[in-house]
């Protein structure tokens, strides 16, 4: 009989906005990192994708005085599913993304994360609104949808 040793990452990671008003923590790593190219997500980031790196919401603890933070309730959705976008009210920065539909679920944009830059995106979402001259990234799951 052999018995398996089950390591929690505790890993302690930390992210922020532009400004650094808005500051957070992440214990362990995300279980996916995605890649969406939905409208919405475009228009989020001024870019022509979101890079996400997706964790259990009891991973994600703010450190920072919540009081910068707005929401901006995103109903408008490919999806149909309304998608609390949280950012930084003085630079604007995304901070996470969040639903009602999924409490346990906390969405976090990987250009915000301070060191998470060797995570590879495992998934690519609405690859079909997908900027022609952008090219896949090799390795990924696709879906034309979420």
């Amino acid at each position: 009989m052999t018995s398996k040793t089950v390591t929690k990452d505790t890993t302690i990671r930390r992210g922020s906005c532009l400004c650094r008003r808005v500051q957070y923590e992440l214990t362990g790593s995300p279980f996916h990192v995605t890649i969406c190219h939905c409208e919405n997500c475009r228009k989020t980031t001024g870019s022509a994708f979101m890079s996400n790196a997706l964790f259990e919401a009891h991973q994600v603890r703010f450190v920072s005085d919540s009081n910068e933070i707005r929401v901006y309730p995103d109903s408008a959705t490919s999806s149909g599913s309304t998608l609390d976008r949280s950012f930084c009210g003085t630079c604007g920065s995304p901070v996470m993304v969040s639903s009602a539909n999924h409490p346990n679920l906390a969405i976090m944009p990987a250009g915000c994360i301070d060191d998470g830059h060797d995570w590879v995106p495992t998934r690519e979402y609405f690859c079909d609104d997908k900027w022609a001259w952008l090219p896949s990234v090799e390795g990924t799951e696709k879906s034309a949808k979420m």
